[in-house]
C-alpha cells in the first residue's frame, strides 16, 4: 500500500512538472515572436552589375532595427556600396558584402560601431537583410542578405544579426544571380579573404576572382515625409510582413525535441525514485 501511494505521488509530481515546463516553453515561444506592424519604411533600389533586369528592390523597415536601418540608409547615401563587390557569397547561406570600393569612404566608416538593436521577432529568412559582426555591439558597415530559409539554423540568433529589410518579393529572382562558386571566405572556404581586400583594394579581387559579382549601385527611392501622397508608395502587405514573423523552420523542432528531451530526464528521474522506494519495501 505504501508503495502505491509513493507511486501515486510521483505520478502526480511529473504531471505537475510537465505543466510547468510546457507553460514556460510556450511563454517563451510568446515572447520570441511578436506582433510587429509598420506604416514606415524605405524603399532602396540596387543594381546588380551586368545583369539584364538586375535592379531589384529592398525595403528597409526601421522598426525592425532603427539603429542598423539608419546605417544603411547613411551609408547608402553616402555612395558606400555603388561599385561594391559582394564578395563573401555562399550557396545556401548568404551573400556578405560592405567594404567599399571608395577607400576613403572605408577610412570614414573603419571603427563606427553601432549599439545592437533588440531583437522584435523578426527572423532571417530568403531575402532578409542584416548587418554581420564579431560580437556585441560590434557592426560597422558589413552586412548579408540571406540566401534561403533552412541553411543556417543559427543565422538570426547572435545579437547583432537583426533584421532591417529584406528583397522585395518580386525581385527576389535576382538573389539567384550573384556567383557563388568561389565559396566561402577563409577559413571556412577559398574564396576572398576580407582582410586582404581591405589591404590591397579591389585589384586583388580583380586579379584573383574575376568573375566575382558587384553592385552598380544603391539608391534611396522614397523618403517617408508628411507632404508625400501615400497612395504613390509601396505599402508591404499583411502577408510580406507575417512571413518574417513566422518562427525558422528549425525553431519548432528544436522546441519539440527539448521539451521531450527535458520530459524524458524528469520521468527517468522520477522511475528511479520509484524504484529505489519500491526496493526499500520488500
Amino acid at each position: 500500500m505504501r508503495f502505491h501511494r509513493k507511486l501515486t505521488w510521483s505520478f502526480w509530481l511529473f504531471l505537475f512538472c510537465s505543466s510547468v515546463y510546457i507553460c514556460g516553453v510556450e511563454g517563451r515561444l510568446e515572447e520570441r515572436d511578436p506582433i510587429v506592424t509598420t506604416e514606415e519604411y524605405v524603399e532602396v533600389f540596387c543594381e546588380l552589375k551586368n545583369q539584364e533586369d538586375g535592379e531589384f528592390k529592398i525595403i528597409i523597415v526601421p522598426e525592425w532595427a532603427p539603429k542598423g536601418a539608419e546605417r544603411f540608409l547613411s551609408l547608402v547615401e553616402d555612395g558606400f556600396f555603388d561599385g561594391t563587390a559582394l564578395f563573401r557569397a555562399v550557396e545556401n547561406f548568404l551573400v556578405q558584402f560592405g567594404i567599399s570600393k571608395n577607400a576613403d569612404l572605408n577610412s570614414k566608416w573603419a571603427g563606427s560601431r553601432l549599439l545592437d538593436d533588440p531583437k522584435v521577432g523578426v527572423r532571417i529568412q530568403r531575402g532578409t537583410l542584416a548587418f554581420a559582426g564579431g560580437g556585441k555591439n560590434s557592426r560597422t558597415t558589413q552586412l548579408f542578405i540571406a540566401f534561403t530559409n533552412t541553411g543556417w539554423p543559427r543565422l538570426g540568433r547572435e545579437p547583432w544579426e537583426t533584421p532591417f529589410g529584406y528583397v522585395h518579393p518580386d525581385d527576389i529572382g535576382i538573389l539567384d544571380k550573384i556567383f557563388t562558386m568561389y565559396g566561402d571566405m577563409p577559413p571556412w572556404g577559398n574564396g576572398p579573404n576580407p582582410g586582404k581586400i581591405n589591404a590591397e583594394g579591389y585589384s586583388y579581387l580583380e586579379e584573383n576572382y574575376p568573375q566575382i559579382s558587384y553592385l552598380t549601385y544603391c539608391k534611396i527611392a522614397n523618403q517617408p515625409t508628411t507632404e508625400e501622397d501615400p497612395s504613390n508608395r509601396h505599402h508591404p502587405s499583411d502577408s510580406e510582413i507575417s512571413k518574417n514573423l513566422e518562427p525558422g523552420p528549425g525553431q519548432s523542432l528544436s522546441y519539440t525535441i527539448s521539451t521531450f528531451a527535458i520530459l524524458g530526464f524528469i520521468f527517468v528521474a522520477l522511475l528511479a525514485v520509484v524504484l529505489q522506494f519500491r526496493k526499500k519495501n520488500e
